[in-house]
């Protein structure tokens, strides 16, 4: 069992429907640090700084964002686990309030390194993952390659395999900041905790927006994780919104039985973001699921 406490600190694309309204940072008011008080912290690792927050009691849960995100990603959905679980977010490397360079070609690999680490700095020795997009990769990866360190993972949108045609399709929709439709502003604003995210995103579409860039996961046709899921051997929940405007519920529904504790949760009407378009359900999704593995292996 793990507990968190501390004190509060200040501390295509349109289709990024808006869940509830929020965030946090200027013009972007977050539910969770007027409803919960949080811990937070800054962990050295052996390459980079990495920032953290912590709050809630219970089987430690590590909450690794997506690409486009931060530990603000998860603001709306962590009251609602926070009574259940030891929640732990972090920004991953040269994101948010971390160092380090962000959106490696190693991205995935490198991730579940810097999440391993961040276990063992945080004295964890087994652990839940939710992981979000490319954090699901992350999760999955690190699960096949320590299979001792994770208990259970939800991914959520995660990709699997990239393409040619994948890429060609990220690149047409990663327009210029000022051509970007308000419903996907207004979702980065929330992933990223400010209103105005437009130098985060500038940098994110250089890097998988170009033909010259290799930043990994999503912009590199080579990219592929599918040999790895034969590995895992903990309980997977696959999450995937059958209206994700990046890559379709068809890449999860072909790989979830190859993991051996595998299975598949689609959100209907939902595009990449299912913890933050529907959070409620999303928390109660997890919690069954969790709940249900922890039980099954005391």
């Amino acid at each position: 069992m793990a507990e968190f406490t501390g004190n509060a600190n200040g501390s295509g694309a349109s289709g990024l429907r808006s869940g509830p309204s929020g965030g946090s940072g200027p013009g972007c008011r977050s539910p969770l640090s007027e409803a919960l008080s949080v811990m937070s912290g800054t962990i050295r690792l052996s390459s980079h700084e990495v920032y953290y927050e912590a709050v809630g009691e219970g089987e430690p849960l590590i909450l690794v964002h997506s690409g486009m995100g931060s530990v603000r990603e998860w603001d709306f959905v962590r009251p609602l686990l926070w009574d259940r679980f030891a929640l732990i977010a972090y920004d991953r490397s040269g994101i948010g309030r971390s160092t380090g360079v962000p959106f490696q070609p190693d991205i995935v690999e490198g991730g579940a390194e810097e999440l391993e680490e961040v276990l063992d700095h945080l004295g964890i020795r087994e652990a839940s993952i939710f992981g979000s997009c490319v954090g699901g990769a992350i999760a999955l990866v690190m699960a096949s390659r320590f299979p001792g360190r994770i208990r259970s993972i939800i991914s959520s949108d995660a990709l699997f395999h990239g393409d040619e045609g994948l890429k060609r399709r990220l690149q047409t929709m990663l327009r210029p900041w000022d051509g970007m439709p308000p419903p996907f502003r207004e979702t980065l604003a929330r992933l990223q905790g400010h209103a105005e995210p437009r130098d985060f995103y500038e940098t994110f579409r250089s890097m998988y927006g170009s033909d010259e860039s290799d930043a990994g996961y999503a912009s590199s046709p080579s990219y592929d994780i599918r040999d790895r899921l034969s590995k895992v051997a903990c309980p997977v929940r696959f999450v995937h919104g059958d209206r994700d405007p990046f890559w379709g519920v068809e890449q999860p529904a072909a790989v979830y039985r190859t993991v051996r504790k595998g299975s598949l949760h689609v959100v209907p009407e939902c595009a990449h973001y299912p913890h933050l378009e529907y959070p409620e359900e999303m928390a109660a999704m997890a919690t069954r699921f969790l709940a249900d593995e922890v039980s099954h292996t005391r």
